[in-house]
C-alpha cells in the first residue's frame, strides 16, 4: 500500500472508473436482431437479453415492455409500462412493428 495520499486517490478513482466502464457494459445488451429470420426468432433474442421492446399492433395500440416467453401463436410481455406486476400476452400475428433500443 502506497503513503502517498495523491497516488491512493488516483488508484482509487481508476478502480472506480473501471467498475462504472464495466456496469455500463453489463447494463445493456443489444439482441442479435435477424431481419431474415421469422419473427418469433427475433423475439426469443428480445427474451434472452431481457431488453425492453415497443411492439405496435395492427391496431394501432402500442405495448411497452419486456418479452418473458414465445409460443406457436402468442408471446407474453412483462413489466408493462414500467410496471412490474402488469403482463399482456400478444397475438404474434397481430404484430406490425417492433422498436427496440439498438445501442
Amino acid at each position: 500500500m502506497t503513503k502517498n495520499p495523491k497516488m491512493l486517490r488516483f488508484a482509487l478513482l481508476a478502480v472506480f472508473a473501471a467498475t462504472a466502464v464495466a456496469a455500463a457494459d453489463v447494463a445493456f445488451k443489444a439482441p442479435a436482431i435477424d431481419a431474415t429470420s421469422d419473427l418469433k426468432s427475433n423475439l426469443a433474442a428480445f427474451m434472452k437479453t431481457g431488453a425492453k421492446v415497443q411492439v405496435s399492433l395492427k391496431a394501432g395500440r402500442v405495448v411497452t415492455g419486456v418479452v418473458s416467453s414465445v409460443g406457436r401463436e402468442f408471446f407474453m410481455m412483462d413489466k408493462l409500462d414500467e410496471s412490474t406486476d402488469r403482463a399482456a400476452l400478444v397475438r404474434a400475428d397481430d404484430v406490425s412493428v417492433i422498436t427496440y433500443q439498438a445501442r
